[in-house]
């Protein structure tokens, strides 16, 4: 997937409230309104810092600094330059952005995907678009990415004054096998892994 972080569907003043999408207990900053949390989680866990030299995930606390292993993250950082970002993110705007839940807008380029019943419909689906073709190929000589093949992508807009976020959930690896790919562009993005809790299925 690719995940950017602007944002341009905020409404100016005299101009109609923008309407979010999200449903059940999702929630974004329009549909809480002001000085409203809605259902998101203010607890403090303990937080550990992945390093991508080391693989592991490390804390500094009091002068000590504890860490451990993380087998199965790979970060790879500046995979594409300034340049090819700004053709990336030029080519996905000329498409339609639709409303998604939690403050989100999502492009989907992929099968009709039925979670309940884990079954896939191709539809009209007849590959990735032509620009991200290129970069499943330079995966293909990076450690750890040889022979990904992926099923679906779904571009994801993050915007910070929509409150845009996703809850913690588990992927479906009976879709989308045990690697996903994310790529991520325009502003710093920070990853949480989080133990327990966690909703099965579904994730975009």
């Amino acid at each position: 997937s690719h995940s950017r972080q602007c944002c341009d569907a905020v409404a100016m003043a005299g101009e109609p409230k923008p309407v979010c999408a999200c449903k059940g207990i999702r929630s974004c900053l329009l549909c809480e309104g002001p000085g409203k949390t809605g259902s998101r989680d203010t607890a403090q866990p303990l937080r550990f810092i992945y390093e991508p030299r080391s693989g592991r995930a490390v804390r500094a606390e009091g002068g000590q600094r504890h860490s451990f292993e993380l087998p199965g993250v790979l970060l790879l950082e500046e995979f594409v330059s300034e340049e090819e970002e700004e053709r990336l993110v030029s080519t996905m705007d000329r498409d339609p952005w639709m409303d998604s839940q939690s403050g989100r807008r999502k492009q989907d380029f992929g099968p009709k995907v039925n979670f309940k019943k884990q079954r896939v419909r191709l539809g009209g689906f007849s590959g990735l678009p032509p620009s991200s073709r290129e970069l499943v190929q330079r995966m293909e000589g990076r450690p750890g990415l040889g022979g990904f093949l992926p099923v679906e992508q779904c571009n994801l807009d993050y915007c910070p004054r929509r409150g845009s976020a996703i809850d913690p959930h588990l992927d479906d690896a009976w879709l989308w096998g045990e690697r996903l790919v994310t790529l991520n562009l325009l502003s710093d993005t920070v990853l949480t892994l989080s133990r327990g809790g966690a909703e099965a299925g579904g994730g975009e």
